[in-house]
């Protein structure tokens, strides 16, 4: 797990690290309860470090791992793809597309993990099914940048 740890941002608060680490250290659980992680955070970067460390530390323990922008469309090709990797990681939730929100909601209905990056809550911003499932289904981990980053 060390080079893992490496690949976590020292701008992040220790809390948040932790959080990460444990996740990413328990996501085998999460591939039979379908839990998932809402990342929330005012700051651009901690959110795009957050899912960045994720993706890749599962990416070396072999998991596969979709990451991508909420708002850019979705090509013909990559759906199936998003539904079947064993975690979707989207970031910047607020901005998802139709169709995005739609491979979120069929992941939470079948018990897919998912990670979704937000810098606002997401009540106004997707709908109200989807928010109660997206809730249900993954705890919100609110981070910010350490204080020695400022």
């Amino acid at each position: 797990m060390l080079a893992v740890t490496q690949l976590l941002p020292a701008t992040l608060s220790p809390e948040a690290q932790r959080s990460l680490r444990l996740f990413v250290r328990t996501f085998p659980h999460h591939l039979i309860d379908g839990r998932g992680l809402i990342i929330r955070s005012s700051d651009e970067r901690s959110l795009s470090s957050a899912a960045g460390f994720i993706a890749e530390a599962l990416r070396r323990m072999g998991v596969s791992v979709a990451q991508r922008l909420a708002h850019r469309a979705i090509l013909p090709s990559e759906a199936p793809v998003l539904r079947r990797v064993r975690l979707l990681v989207v970031e910047r939730a607020e901005y998802a597309n139709a169709a995005v929100r739609d491979i979120i909601a069929e992941r939470l209905n079948m018990e897919r993990p998912v990670v979704v990056t937000t810098a606002t809550d997401l009540t106004d911003r997707l709908e109200a099914d989807l928010i109660r499932v997206l809730r249900l289904r993954c705890p919100e981990l609110r981070i910010c940048h350490s204080i020695a980053d400022g």
